[in-house]
């Protein structure tokens, strides 16, 4: 192939930055799509088609005398070295990728009461949203919606606002009171399964993530019950599908689902670990809230598609007796286990 001098890139500030080693010389002769590797190699150490790209221009170069500073250790590589560190560490990313697929309950026994863990030990748990792989940020709603001024809460809606146009998925807690959050709720809902009075302890989980993100069963199991409850603040359409885990029945509710995702549904529907059960439903579907879901586990038979999802204080125990943490089958993601007071 034909020989062409290349400058020195005074154009593109990145490429510059990362030719600084080069820069006592002059002029660079090489061949030129031994170059175009060069820039990928400088200019992309990071990205995720960079290991494809390598494997592309492969056999552009047998001689090993051009040296290059490798991304990964900050030693000096030839490229052939080079590019078996990348596919290296590619096949360990995509283990633990791998890993990531399901919640050992080595990770999760640690979260809940002992008893609980208990009922839970012994099976591995597919993630019921991809929280993990997109990453996550855990809220605090302690503060409830009237105990701050406006500035406070416009700051603190700034703040959430950066990880959600990343791509990031939002964890609430389990066992957190939240005051004031559930006037609109009480109003036209006061009792639920014998649970009643000032309700404002969150015994679920709540992943807020786009309208639209599937959801998917945890477990083995069957479609319990599946409905739609209409008063405002309340599930919107919810599906509450039944196991058995080492001998006890265990319900899950899934709660502020989009209207799509009742169809094709029936009463026994058999489901398997990891299949498509909803979508995360907007506002005016799920109850008038953000998009997000509401995952609870029970001890307690529903008698209908419905779950208390808050309790008072006088019915705390008896809820935390009754509805186990979430994180038992979701896995640790947060450290403390509550009460969250204000």
């Amino acid at each position: 192939e034909e020989m062409v001098p290349v400058y020195l890139p005074q154009t593109y500030p990145v490429v510059r930055q990362k030719f600084q080693m080069w820069a006592q010389l002059p002029m660079l002769e090489v061949k030129p799509r031994l170059l175009l590797l060069l820039l990928l190699v400088f200019t992309f150490p990071h990205s995720s088609r960079f290991s494809s790209a390598l494997v592309a221009f492969a056999p552009l170069s047998s001689s090993p005398r051009l040296r290059a500073p490798c991304s990964l250790c900050r030693q000096a590589c030839c490229l052939d070295e080079l590019e078996r560190k990348c596919q290296t560490l590619r096949a360990e990313l995509e283990a633990v990728e791998r890993l990531k697929t399901s919640v050992r309950h080595e990770d999760s026994a640690r979260c809940g009461r002992e008893e609980h863990a208990s009922i839970f030990e012994g099976h591995e748990y597919y993630p019921v949203m991809p929280y993990r792989e997109r990453g996550y940020f855990v809220r605090d709603f302690t503060g409830g919606e009237t105990s701050t001024t406006m500035l406070l809460r416009v700051r603190r809606w700034i703040g959430q606002m950066f990880p959600v146009l990343q791509g990031k998925m939002d964890i609430g807690r389990y066992n957190e009171m939240r005051p004031a959050m559930y006037e609109r709720l009480l109003q036209s809902v006061d009792r639920v399964q014998g649970f009643d009075g000032l309700r404002n302890i969150h015994v679920g989980i709540d992943i807020g993530a786009a309208v639209g993100t599937p959801i998917r069963s945890f477990f083995d199991g069957r479609v319990y019950k599946f409905g739609f409850n209409p008063s405002p603040g309340d599930y919107g359409h919810v599906i509450v599908t039944e196991h058995n885990i080492n001998g006890h029945r265990v319900w899950a509710l899934y709660g502020h689902l989009s209207a799509k995702s009742m169809s094709r549904l029936y009463e026994g529907k058999e489901v398997r670990a990891g299949d498509l059960l909803a979508f995360v439903g907007g506002s005016d579907e799920n109850g008038g809230w953000p998009p997000h879901l509401h995952f609870q586990l029970s001890l307690q038979q529903p008698t209908t598609h419905d779950m208390p999802g808050v309790v008072a204080k006088k019915d705390h125990d008896e809820a935390l007796r009754l509805f186990p943490d979430p994180q038992l089958v979701l896995g640790r993601l947060y450290p403390g286990d509550g009460p969250f007071l204000p």
